[in-house]
């Protein structure tokens, strides 16, 4: 490999690498509360279920959802954990 060789594929590699310096990344901050004022999570037994009762939804979800919804003002009924 010659001198130019290897000097167009440094300067080719920093070039790379900096398009991902100026890439814009969406910021989401998602407010639960507003989906619908009639959706609540219930904390039953360790369990917390998702209620949504204009959709007749009712069901198990994980802990790390609930906490999401939760932090982002999510209602709930039942026993807390906090």
């Amino acid at each position: 490999m010659g001198k130019r060789a290897v000097l167009f594929s440094v300067a080719l590699a920093i070039c790379l690498m900096a398009t991902y310096l100026f890439v814009p990344f969406p910021y989401y901050e998602n407010d639960y509360s507003q989906i619908n004022s009639e959706a609540y999570l219930i904390l039953d037994g360790g369990s917390y279920y998702f209620v949504y009762p204009e959709g007749n939804i009712h069901r198990e979800i994980s802990e790390f959802t609930a906490q999401n919804l939760i932090q982002g003002g999510m209602r709930v009924t039942g026993e807390q954990k906090y």
